[in-house]
């Protein structure tokens, strides 16, 4: 058993504040600078370009808005403590439109591209980062998305994402990379609180998010007080769990506005063998481009996890102040295809009790 229960300043990350904002606005327009998570989508589990698990995202936005449309440009800074060659920063555009009452659509065409590489037209908001070849220096990727409000409290969120796709005459060998994201949500209210619940499916290609030279994996700077810690933690931009894998998750939240919210939820992820970690391409040696085809989960066995949460929130009588607790059991196995056979299970239980205070 082990805990994070503080023993002393060197427990503290030197990485603060991790949420900080100066914004100016006015009744069309809003200009932010700060740090914090950002995530583009309503998707439950993660959202394919930017999902909300980060929290320590430094950023600079400026949206423009109306009640039926938005534009948005987004701008993320990524340090790289062990290499600063590989500085990096990631450069969007979305909007967003509601043709309908009961139809919305957002669309986001973004870069990451290195330090090195960035000119002033990068920040040219009608520029088409699609139009950008050097992959010694940028990668582009685009996403589609879309709401549609079914029957009175039944909704469709829907979200596809292309890096890599080749049609029949091309002749190269790079795989294609694609994703999914579907979530069905209903909602109805129950005396004085009001229930939600949802069910989502997540399909993402081996190749998504990785690339030779710029990929969409990005190096969280988490500096610490002990030289013998990593400087920094790889993850995914996007999605959470990230590329090979298949998420299936069901879920539902009941809450009292002002006074407290129950929910559970229930996660399948099953992962392939490509992971941050693997090799992308069939000579195992990331020296070209992702050639490793979908359907997820890719290899020879795959890596089965089973998450099911249950937590709570309450409201205290002081304004502002909120009690919170989670638990978790993850089990684990993995599982041959060829055989058909699954080993190394294993499982782990996990508590969080937390306070969080509004100003």
């Amino acid at each position: 058993m082990s805990s994070n229960f503080f023993q002393g300043m060197k427990n503290l990350e030197a990485d603060f504040p991790r949420r900080s904002q100066l914004t100016a606005a006015g009744p069309w327009w809003a200009v932010t600078l700060g740090r914090g998570p950002r995530s583009w989508g309503h998707g439950q589990s993660g959202n394919l370009i930017i999902g909300g698990h980060i929290s320590n995202h430094t950023s600079l936005s400026v949206s423009f808005f109306n009640p039926k449309a938005k534009v948005e440009l987004l701008y993320l800074f990524f340090s790289n403590f062990e290499d600063r060659a590989a500085n990096r920063m990631f450069l969007g555009h979305r909007f967003e439109f509601q043709p309908l009452k009961w139809a919305r659509f957002g669309i986001t065409e973004n870069i990451m591209i290195l330090l090195d590489g960035v000119s002033p037209q990068f920040f040219d908001p009608t520029y088409i980062y699609h139009g950008v070849y050097d992959p010694n220096y940028a990668n582009t990727i685009a996403a589609i998305e879309a709401e549609f409000a079914l029957v009175n409290g039944l909704s469709l969120h829907l979200q596809a994402a292309l890096d890599q796709f080749q049609v029949a005459t091309e002749t190269a060998q790079t795989a294609n990379a694609m994703a999914l994201l579907a979530n069905l949500t209903y909602g109805w209210q129950q005396k004085k609180g009001y229930w939600n619940t949802h069910a989502e499916f997540v399909l993402i290609d081996p190749a998504f998010y990785r690339r030779q030279y710029v990929d969409f994996l990005v190096a969280r700077d988490l500096v610490k007080h002990e030289n013998h810690l990593p400087v920094m933690l790889i993850d995914y931009l996007g999605h959470r769990w990230g590329s090979d894998s298949l998420v299936y998750q069901i879920g539902a939240e009941y809450f009292i506005p002002d006074l407290m919210a129950a929910y559970g939820s229930i996660t399948i992820h099953r992962q392939g063998e490509l992971t941050y970690t693997a090799y992308h391409n069939d000579e195992g040696d990331n020296s070209e481009d992702p050639s490793i085809n979908g359907p997820p989960p890719s290899g020879k066995t795959v890596t089965d996890r089973l998450i099911i949460s249950l937590g709570g929130r309450w409201d205290t009588p002081v304004k502002g102040l909120s009690l919170y607790s989670q638990v978790d059991w993850i089990g684990r196995r993995t599982w041959t295809k060829a055989t058909r056979t699954s080993s190394g299970e294993s499982g782990d239980f996990q508590v969080t009790v937390g306070v969080s205070k509004r100003f």
